[in-house]
C-alpha cells in the first residue's frame, strides 16, 4: 500500500551548513506525473542510470535510462581535445587514466579502472554527458 503525499505546492530547501529552511511556491501541471499523477518514479528507483560491477574486470557498466543513441563521430571528436581516443564504428574508447571509458552508440558505456558505481556515474557523467 503506497502512503499518499500530500502537496501544498511548496519545495523546501534544507541549508544544512546554514541551517535554515525556505519555502519556494511551485505551480503544480496538469500534465506532470508527479504533481497531477503522485507518481514518484525517481524516488523509487523506476528511472534512472543503472550501474553493474563487472566481477572480476575492475569495470562498471553504466546503463543511462531512456537515453537516446549517442553519435559516437561527435563524441570522439569532443574527446580528442582531452586525451587519447579510438573510435570504431561500433564504440569510442576513451583513456584517461587511470580510468578507461568504452562508449556504445546505445549509450551503454564500461568504466574500466574501478569498480565503485558511484565513481563510474561520476566519470560517465563527466566525460560523457549524464
Amino acid at each position: 500500500m503506497r502512503k499518499k503525499i500530500a502537496g501544498d505546492g511548496f519545495l523546501r530547501v534544507f541549508s544544512l551548513w546554514e541551517g535554515d529552511v525556505r519555502k519556494i511556491r511551485v505551480p503544480k501541471s496538469e500534465s506532470c506525473r508527479t504533481c497531477h499523477d503522485r507518481q514518484f518514479d525517481f524516488l523509487s528507483g523506476d528511472i534512472g542510470t543503472h550501474a553493474r560491477v563487472l566481477c572480476g574486470r575492475g569495470a562498471v557498466q553504466i546503463q543511462p535510462a531512456g537515453r537516446e543513441r549517442i553519435d559516437l563521430e561527435v563524441l570522439a571528436n569532443r574527446l580528442r581535445r582531452e586525451g587519447s581516443v579510438v573510435q570504431t564504428p561500433f564504440l569510442v574508447r576513451f583513456d584517461l587514466q587511470p580510468h578507461q571509458i568504452s562508449v556504445f552508440g546505445d549509450g551503454r558505456a564500461i568504466v574500466h579502472g574501478t569498480e565503485n558505481p558511484d565513481e563510474a556515474r561520476k566519470i560517465y557523467a563527466r566525460w560523457i554527458g549524464g
